[in-house]
């Protein structure tokens, strides 16, 4: 009888964390797993850790790469041979809390109309010391707003069903970087995605790590996800096909929705979509742009006298990442209706 989950690793010399990551998910209370673990051609002593694991351990199935593949074909391989129902990623330097497993998968069995639940998470430094809690957005809505902009999950917090894959298909082999924030957002077009209250996940940062040495990539990469779905999101034939993509991605939103209030926000996406794909632009450019569509706004929304009040915290905002100052403000017209 084949597995409920699989735990999913790829590690490429990882050898300082690795022991203390591979106990962390041995030790669940949770046992009904496999774990595969695709060691990416490490030279350090990562292969000598996990064969000696492997021997005593025989829930542990590894993949060795003849060559260096990355982390994303590598995670394609191991999903490729994956038996278990759920799929639970695990990077090899972070730590399982040990009730991480059995909490996911009684929320996916209580749950079938989720394909992927995350969770909170805490911040450990290099030598295990704590540093700080993070709290992504819990809803699907929030969530799905989120996925817009930037990731919204912790990767090594995430489980999800794998018969979403077979919708949205496996990671993108073209993102070598930011390939889980890539997946996430396909995923939530099709399936509810949500995220635990609860840490379940001591998520290790450190000098080595993928998210310091390669930001640049990362962001780069990141971008083009969030261009991605503003444009997936946005440009749709007719105001009818816009409506119902607000629908799904909204349900509280009421129906049908005002038409004054239609008109502002594909007003704002409109002006986002601008803002997201413009080349370099110069700052008082943001003010000539942004009041043309203001002059709209207000006509079908009566924001005026918000923008006036707000204007210096605006163009504040503006000139360091208009994008995400007018993401806020959408969330302000839909958190009216109490979405």
């Amino acid at each position: 009888m084949p597995p409920k989950v699989t735990v999913l690793m790829s590690v490429y010399n990882g050898a300082q964390y690795l022991q203390k990551s591979l106990n962390s998910v041995l030790q669940q209370t949770y046992k009904d797993f496999e774990f595969i673990i695709v060691n990416d051609a490490s030279t350090d002593e990562t292969s000598a850790i996990l064969n000696q694991i492997a021997h005593k351990e025989p829930r542990i199935e590894i993949i060795n790469n003849e060559e260096n593949l990355g982390l994303t074909n590598s995670l394609n391989k191991g999903l490729a041979i994956a038996k278990g129902e759920y799929i639970a990623r695990m990077d090899a330097d972070d730590i399982s809390l040990p009730n991480r497993l059995h909490t996911q998968v009684n929320f996916l069995e209580q749950s079938p109309e989720v394909g992927l639940i995350g969770s909170a998470y805490h911040i450990i430094d290099k030598d295990d010391n704590f540093v700080t809690t993070n709290q992504e957005p819990l809803s699907h809505t929030e969530l799905a707003w989120k996925l817009h902009f930037r990731n919204a999950f912790c990767h090594s917090s995430v489980m999800f069903r794998k018969k979403v894959l077979n919708i949205v298909g496996l990671y993108n082999p073209d993102y070598r970087q930011t390939q889980d924030y890539e997946l996430w957002a396909r995923i939530a077009r099709v399936s509810v995605v949500k995220n635990t209250s609860e840490p379940l996940i001591k998520f290790r940062q450190h000098g080595s790590s993928i998210t310091q040495t390669q930001t640049l990539k990362q962001q780069r990469n990141a971008e083009n996800v969030s261009k991605r779905e503003l444009q997936l999101t946005y440009h749709y034939a007719n105001e009818k096909q816009f409506k119902e993509c607000l629908s799904k991605f909204y349900p509280k939103l009421p129906h049908p929705l005002p038409d004054k209030s239609l008109k502002a926000l594909i007003h704002l996406f409109k002006l986002l979509f601008i803002f997201k794909n413009l080349p370099s632009i110069q700052k008082y450019d943001y003010s000539r742009i942004l009041k043309g569509y203001y002059d709209r706004f207000a006509e079908v929304t009566n924001a005026s006298e918000w923008f006036i009040k707000y204007r210096p915290v605006v163009f504040l905002m503006l000139r360091k990442n208009p994008a995400l100052f007018l993401s806020s403000l959408i969330r302000v017209k839909l958190f009216k209706y109490g979405f």
